[in-house]
């Protein structure tokens, strides 16, 4: 601990909260704050709707100048308040695209009344090539 007169500066709480900067947050909560992260969060959702997911040019958009940055963004999105956040954006844009939950459960529910009934040979027979 340091103390002077106009500042009192504790080790042990910034240690216990991984804090290096001003403040006791978190880096993971400085971070959630930032606009880098917000983008990468935006640009994974987009990408994870179209079912293709290209690290690199995530990599590109949470941290262009570094070298490890498919590295960096992989892990970042692994971290639980970020999946939050992710989990957040992806119901939003679902939302937006007119799908919500009882429109997916009653999707789910239909397909699979369809599996559990009769299967007759003309619906799962293999069409002959001529």
């Amino acid at each position: 601990m340091w103390v002077t007169k106009t500042a009192k500066f504790e080790w042990i709480p910034r240690r216990n909260a991984h804090s290096t900067g001003s403040g006791l947050k978190t880096w993971i909560e400085l971070e959630m704050r930032r606009t880098r992260l917000k983008r990468l969060v935006r640009a994974y959702v987009i990408q994870y709707a179209y079912g293709k997911v290209d690290w690199e040019q995530l990599g590109r958009v949470y941290r262009k100048n570094d070298t490890m940055r498919v590295i960096a963004a992989q892990r970042i999105l692994q971290r639980p308040e970020v999946r939050q956040m992710v989990d957040d954006a992806l119901a939003e844009e679902l939302t937006k695209a007119g799908i919500t939950k009882a429109y997916a459960l009653g999707k789910l529910k239909k397909a699979m009344e369809v599996a559990e009934g009769p299967r007759t040979p003309r619906r799962w027979s293999m069409p002959t090539a001529k």
